[in-house]
C-alpha cells in the first residue's frame, strides 16, 4: 500500500468516525459519554496523525489563538472555581481542528453525511416500528434525551449534507430536507418544525438560485418570498421567542409566551450584573435550572456561563465574519451555507445542543465554508466530482 493510500484511507477513517459513528453513539445507550467519545476519537486521530502521519502543520497564528483559548479557558476555571470553562476552551480546539480538517475534504463530508442520514432514517423506522410515531412516544427514541433532539441528529446530518454539497457545487437531493421536515412535524416541538420549514426554505433559496434561466429563477424566488413572508406574518411571534426557546409545546396552539425556558432566560438575563457580564454567571445558583436537572435549554447560556465576555466576543465573530466575506466576495452559495449557520444556531438556542456540546465542530465547519474556499482544491475540478 502506497503512503498516499494510506493518508487517504487515514482520512476517510477520520471522516467516517466523526460524522458516522458519533451519531450512532448518540443513538446508543452511551449517549451520555458521547461528547468524551468525541472528544478521545479527535484525540486519538491528533496522535495518529503526529506519530505516523508526520508533524502537525499549525501556523503560528492558530498557534497563538490555540493558546490564548487555554489561557483564558484556564482564567475563567481558576477565576470560577468552575472546570468547565477549561473545558469548553478544549473541546472548541479540538473542534477547531475537526472543522479544519473537514474543510479540505468537504466532498468526503457529503459522502459520509449521507451515510450518516441513512443509518438515521433506518433507526427512525426501526424506532417508530417499536414505540409508535406520537410525540410522546417519540421522547423514547433517545437513552435520557427528549425527542427534540431526533430531528436535532437529522439537522445535524443535513447540515453537514447540503453545506457540503453546495460548497462544492454537486447536485443534491431535496428528500433529506424533506425528511427532516417530516421528522420535525412528528416529533411536534413547534421550534423544531420551524426550524425544519426555514432550512427547507434555504435549500428552495438554493435551487432557486441555481437555476441559469432567469425566467424559471425569478418565479421561484417569488415564490420563496410569498412563503416566508407567510411564515413571519402568521408566526412572527414565535419566530421571535424561537432565539430565546420559548415554545416547547408539542403544537402550534396559541399558548402564549411563557415556558420555563422562557422564564430561565429572563431569570438569566435580568440576574446579569458587570460580574455577571465579564464572567457568566453560576446556573446552579438560578433555581429554575436547578428545577430542570440543571439544563439552561439553551445553548448561548451555557456558553456565556463557562466564558462569559469571551464567549460573547468569541459568538460576534462567528455571525459576523461570513458577512464581512459576503461583502467582498457575494454569492448564493455563500449565503445559503451562511443561513444554515444561523439555523443550527437558532435550534442550539432551544436546546443545550452546542458550546460545549458533540457537534461543535459542525457550528465552526459551516463557518469556514461560509467564509474562505477550500484550501488546495480546484472549484472546477471539485464540480466534477461524484458523491
Amino acid at each position: 500500500m502506497t503512503a498516499l493510500s494510506i493518508r487517504l484511507s487515514f482520512a476517510k477513517v477520520i471522516s467516517f468516525s466523526l460524522i458516522v459513528l458519533v451519531v450512532v453513539v448518540y443513538t446508543s445507550p452511551f449517549i451520555g459519554f458521547s461528547i468524551y467519545i468525541s472528544a478521545a476519537f479527535i484525540m486519538f486521530f491528533l496522535l495518529l496523525k503526529f506519530f505516523f502521519g508526520g508533524p502537525l502543520k499549525i501556523s503560528l497564528k492558530a498557534l497563538i489563538c490555540i493558546v490564548f483559548a487555554f489561557a483564558v479557558g484556564l482564567f475563567y476555571s481558576l477565576v470560577k472555581s468552575d472546570i468547565s470553562s477549561i473545558f469548553l476552551a478544549l473541546y472548541m480546539v479540538l473542534s477547531f481542528f475537526v472543522a479544519y480538517f473537514f474543510w479540505k475534504r468537504p466532498a468526503e463530508v457529503a459522502r459520509f453525511s449521507l451515510f450518516a442520514m441513512f443509518y438515521l432514517a433506518a433507526w427512525f423506522f426501526y424506532m417508530a416500528i417499536k414505540y409508535g410515531v406520537s410525540g410522546q412516544a417519540i421522547n423514547e427514541y433517545l437513552y435520557g434525551a427528549s425527542k427534540n433532539y431526533v430531528p436535532f441528529l437529522f439537522l445535524v446530518a443535513c447540515s453537514f449534507y447540503y453545506a457540503s454539497k453546495i460548497h462544492c457545487g454537486l447536485r443534491y437531493s431535496i428528500i433529506p430536507a424533506l425528511f427532516l421536515v417530516g421528522v420535525s412535524v412528528i416529533a411536534g416541538g413547534r421550534s423544531g418544525i420551524l426550524v425544519g420549514f426555514l432550512f427547507l426554505l434555504v435549500i428552495f433559496y438554493h435551487l432557486a438560485s441555481s437555476f441559469k434561466a432567469k425566467n424559471l429563477y425569478i418565479p421561484f424566488f417569488i415564490l420563496g418570498a410569498v412563503f416566508l413572508i407567510f411564515i413571519l406574518y402568521f408566526y412572527a411571534d414565535e419566530l421571535v421567542y424561537l432565539f430565546f426557546g420559548v415554545f416547547e409545546s408539542t403544537k402550534f396552539e396559541s399558548k402564549g409566551v411563557e415556558s420555563i425556558r422562557w422564564e430561565i432566560n429572563k431569570e438569566y438575563i435580568y440576574g446579569l450584573d458587570l460580574k455577571g457580564f465579564v464572567l457568566g454567571r453560576n446556573l446552579e445558583e438560578i433555581g429554575l435550572i436547578s428545577l430542570v436537572g440543571g439544563n439552561s435549554h439553551n445553548s448561548l447560556i451555557d456558553g456565556h456561563s463557562k466564558m462569559g465576555l469571551f464567549f460573547l466576543m468569541g459568538f460576534s465573530l462567528l455571525v459576523m465574519c461570513p458577512v464581512i466575506s459576503m461583502f467582498s466576495s457575494f454569492s448564493s452559495e455563500k449565503l445559503a451555507i451562511y443561513l444554515m449557520l444561523i439555523i443550527v444556531l437558532l435550534r442550539g438556542a432551544v436546546d443545550a445542543a452546542f458550546f460545549y456540546g458533540v457537534f461543535d465542530y459542525l457550528v465552526i465547519y459551516l463557518f469556514f465554508l461560509a467564509c474562505f474556499p477550500v484550501i488546495g482544491l480546484d472549484p472546477k475540478s471539485e464540480k466534477s466530482v461524484r458523491v
